[in-house]
C-alpha cells in the first residue's frame, strides 16, 4: 500500500511487470447496518520492469516509497534495483545494478517514519539502506550471512510521538542463513561521517534446518517484551524466540 494514498497498491510478478491498483469499496445491497461493502480493484497502470537476456525477468519485490507518492521501488532476478516515476514508467529514472548487487535483488522496505529511508536485501547476503535523494551509495552495508528474504522494521518506528530510539533496528529472515536483527545508528540520529559505517548485528536466530522464508517482531507498546517469529521452507518449522538475546 502506498501511505500517502491508502486506497493504492503496488504488486509485481514473475513475467517481468510491475502494475498499480485502486482499491474502492462500494456499499453491498442489504447489508447498509452492518457495514459491509464490496471491495473493487482496478488496475491502473502496469509495465515492463525487468528483464534478463532479452527474456522477463522475476521481479521478487517493489513498494512505493515514504516521502514520495509517485515514486515506486522494484527489485528483481536481474540483479538491478530501478526507481520509477510512476506519472511516466517507459524507463526507470534511477537504476543500480551488477555493479552494486552480486546477485537478484529480494527485498524493498521503506523506513516507516523516514521519508526517502529504504532498506534493500539481496541474494548476495547484504542488506543496503539507500536515501532516494543520494543513490551513488549506500548509507551502510551489512552481511547478513544469507540470501535476505525479508525485512521488517522494528515496530517502534511506526510510532506517531516521535522518538526514534530503535529506528535503526530491523529484523532480517536471512534465508540458509536463518535470521538476524540488525541495527543501524545512522538513522537514530543525523547521518554524519563519524557515525557512517557502524551497521552491526545485535543478534541472530539459527535453529532453522531450512531456509527462514518469514520473520516478523513479537512487541507490546511501550513495553520490554520483545521477541521475533520466524519460519522456514522445507522443514516447514515456525519458532518464537527471544529477539534481543541469542
Amino acid at each position: 500500500f502506498s501511505n500517502a494514498v491508502s486506497d493504492r497498491i503496488v504488486s509485481s510478478y514473475s513475467n517481468g511487470t510491475v502494475a498499480i491498483h485502486n482499491i474502492s469499496c462500494s456499499d453491498q445491497p442489504g447489508n447498509e447496518e452492518d457495514g459491509r461493502c464490496n471491495v473493487n480493484i482496478e488496475e491502473t497502470n502496469r509495465w515492463n520492469a525487468h528483464t534478463m537476456f532479452g527474456c522477463p525477468s522475476e521481479v521478487w519485490t517493489c513498494s512505493f516509497l515514504r516521502g514520495d507518492e509517485n515514486v515506486v521501488l522494484s527489485g528483481a532476478d536481474d540483479s538491478s534495483l530501478k526507481i520509477w516515476d510512476i506519472r511516466q514508467t517507459q524507463r526507470p529514472s534511477h537504476k543500480i545494478g551488477d555493479s552494486e548487487f552480486e546477485a537478484g535483488v529480494t527485498a524493498i522496505t521503506p523506513h516507516p517514519a523516514l521519508d526517502h529511508i529504504f532498506a534493500a536485501g539481496s541474494y548476495d547476503e547484504n542488506v543496503r539502506i539507500y536515501d532516494h535523494r543520494k543513490m551513488d551509495q549506500p548509507l551502510e552495508k551489512v552481511c547478513v550471512g544469507g540470501g535476505v528474504w525479508r525485512i521488517k522494521w522494528h515496530p517502534s518506528c511506526w510510532g506517531v510521538d516521535g522518538t526514534r530510539g530503535h529506528c535503526g533496528k530491523m529484523l532480517v529472515a536471512a534465508m540458509h542463513g536463518g535470521c538476524r536483527v540488525v541495527n543501524v545508528p545512522t538513522l537514530v540520529g543525523a547521518p554524519s561521517d563519524e557515525n557512517m559505517g557502524d551497521a552491526e548485528i545485535l543478534s541472530k536466530f539459527t535453529a532453522h534446518e531450512s531456509m527462514a522464508y518469514g520473520a516478523d517482531w513479537i512487541w507490546f507498546d511501550q513495553s520490554s517484551c520483545e521477541g521475533a517469529a520466524s519460519c522456514s521452507f522445507y522443514d516447514r518449522q515456525a519458532f518464537i524466540w527471544n529477539s534481543s538475546n541469542q
